[in-house]
């Protein structure tokens, strides 16, 4: 790949994780996500992007899973929708998109390999960090806002079975379950109370996010607007979710019985996610996982409860990076082979 122009000293390089609920970015400096409908406002993907920089930056690498959105008949719609729009917002910058061969293309090539485009996040994500951490063997398991990502690492490369959504899904390596936008019910769809077994109102009244919260293992975040009712993360708010999946309020039916709920949740999501981690590690010599993602933390407190026959660490602690990972890969990616 060629060098990519600098209008000043040093090219700048910009990351994008465009998605269908965030868009994650990170420049070499900031690094952060913001929360962008697709699905509702596609129209204004082009001029949200651009309001991500104050100057255009030199090269820009783009990764995507917003293509699944269903604003879009096809995901090939959907990936050359994001791909014009990306040109459109930084039209004085080289553009690259992230392919799963883990090479770019230009735009003018995206029709030709969008189904390398499509949903390729986790294997920027996974490259960059098998190279930077020196991961020789085990997992990588990228537990984010919407789905798992379990990717299998040897000679410190990804040794993925599926390559696209749909076979990753059939080898378990993607379950769609995640920290912040999966809905309880879709993990935990009766609850016993007492004598009964009742079907929990089947709405997106709170998310897995909620439980955790209520669980103690995530703490409030009042600057978190990001749930299913957009008011803060907080143990207040994330009761009154709960308690809506039985048609109530912690008022009524008590606070142990939202706590008895959240921690359902809790082992439920486990219990979806722990057999494809097993399958995935049972051919190779390490017996380690590397966490990374959104949901890091909870996925750590995890194994450390249920595995205690792996080893497994997070690879980066602080919230910005852990939630906006597949930018800073296809970033540092990009920059990489820029230079090389």
């Amino acid at each position: 790949m060629k060098q990519c122009s600098s209008k000043g000293i040093e090219p700048t390089y910009l990351g994008l994780d465009i998605g269908g609920a965030n868009i994650k970015f990170s420049d070499g400096t900031n690094t952060g996500e913001l929360r962008f409908e697709l699905w509702k406002s596609a129209d204004r993907l082009a001029e949200t992007l651009q309001s991500l920089v104050v100057e255009q930056p030199d090269c820009v690498a783009v990764t995507m899973t917003g293509e699944l959105c269903d604003c879009f008949e096809s995901r090939r719609e959907g990936v050359n929708f994001i791909a014009n729009a990306v040109d459109l917002a930084y039209s004085e910058s080289e553009v690259y998109f992230y392919r799963i061969a883990g090479t770019f293309c230009q735009k003018n090539e995206v029709n030709r390999f969008w189904p390398e485009i499509a949903s390729a996040n986790w294997h920027a994500t996974a490259s960059w960090l098998a190279q930077s951490c020196r991961i020789n063997d085990g997992v990588i398991i990228d537990f984010g806002s919407t789905t798992t990502d379990i990717i299998p690492i040897a000679a410190y490369m990804p040794v993925h079975q599926g390559s696209d959504d749909f076979s990753r899904l059939v080898c378990n390596e993607l379950i769609y379950t995640g920290l912040s936008r999966t809905p309880i019910t879709m993990v935990l769809p009766q609850y016993k109370v007492g004598q009964h077994r009742l079907q929990l109102a089947a709405e997106n009244f709170a998310t897995m996010i909620d439980a955790y919260l209520i669980a103690g293992w995530i703490k409030e975040d009042p600057n978190n607007c990001l749930t299913a009712d957009a008011r803060p993360l907080t143990k207040h708010n994330s009761a009154r979710r709960i308690a809506r999946l039985l048609c109530s309020e912690p008022e009524s039916i008590g606070s142990e019985l939202v706590s008895e709920i959240s921690l359902a949740a809790i082992a439920a999501q486990w219990n979806i996610i722990a057999p494809a981690i097993d399958l995935n590690l049972m051919n190779l010599t390490k017996k380690t996982i590397w966490v990374c993602g959104e949901g890091a933390i909870v996925l750590q407190k995890h194994l450390e409860r249920n595995r205690a026959d792996v080893h497994s660490h997070i690879i980066d602690s602080t919230a910005s990076a852990m939630a906006s990972t597949p930018a800073i890969a296809v970033r540092e990616i990009l920059l990489s082979q820029c230079r090389s």
